[in-house]
C-alpha cells in the first residue's frame, strides 16, 4: 500500500538525483577536473584556516597573552599524564580479572548478567550521583576527580577483555 502511494514520487526524485549519478551508471569525471577541484578545495580550506589563525592570534595577543596559552598547554599535558597513568593502572587491575571471568565458564555464567546490566549504562551516567554524594559529604572534587576518570575507563577495559577472552576458541586455549 505504501508503494502505491509513493510510486508517483519515484520518477521525480530519480530525475532530481541524476546530477549525482546513478548506481548502475556512475557519474564519470575526468581526472584533470577532479585534481582541479581538489586543488581549489585545498586552497579554500587553507585560506579559511589562515583567516581563523590570524583572528586567534589577534584575540590572544589582545586579551590574555601567549603565556596563558603555554600555561593551559602545560595543564593539559598534566591532565594527559594523569589519564595515561589511570588507564595503565586500570589495565593492570581489570585485564587479569576480565581474562579470569572470560575464560572461566562458571564465573562467566554468574558475572555475565551483572556485566550486561553495567554495560548498558555508560559510566558518565553515574557522575552526577557521585558528584552529589561528594558534595553532600563535603569532599572536594580535586582529589576524587581521578576516581571519576577511573570509573569511566575501567568498565570499557573490563567489558572488552571479558568479550575477547570468552571469544577465544577452545583449540587456541588448549594449545596455549
Amino acid at each position: 500500500m505504501l508503494g502505491v502511494v509513493l510510486a508517483p514520487l519515484v520518477h521525480p526524485i530519480d530525475r532530481g538525483m541524476a546530477v549525482f549519478g546513478l548506481a548502475e551508471y556512475p557519474l564519470r569525471t575526468s581526472s584533470v577536473r577532479r585534481r582541479a577541484e581538489d586543488a581549489i578545495f585545498a586552497v579554500v580550506v587553507s585560506i579559511a584556516i589562515a583567516y581563523a589563525l590570524d583572528h586567534m592570534v589577534v584575540f590572544i595577543a589582545g586579551t590574555t597573552g601567549f603565556a596563558e596559552v603555554g600555561h593551559a598547554l602545560f595543564l593539559g599535558l598534566i591532565t594527559f599524564a594523569r589519564v595515561i597513568a589511570l588507564i595503565a593502572v586500570s589495565m593492570l587491575v581489570w585485564v587479569p580479572i576480565g581474562v579470569w571471568i572470560g575464560l572461566n565458564p562458571r564465573v562467566s555464567r554468574l558475572a555475565q548478567p551483572v556485566v550486561q546490566v553495567l554495560a548498558s549504562f555508560p559510566a558518565n551516567f553515574l557522575f552526577p550521583l557521585i558528584t552529589a554524594v561528594l558534595g553532600a559529604t563535603g569532599i572536594s572534587l580535586d582529589g576524587v576527580g581521578i576516581l571519576l576518570m577511573a570509573l569511566g575507563a575501567q568498565w570499557y577495559i573490563l567489558f572488552n577483555v571479558i568479550a575477547g577472552a570468552s571469544a577465544t576458541p577452545n583449540d587456541l586455549r588448549e594449545a596455549a
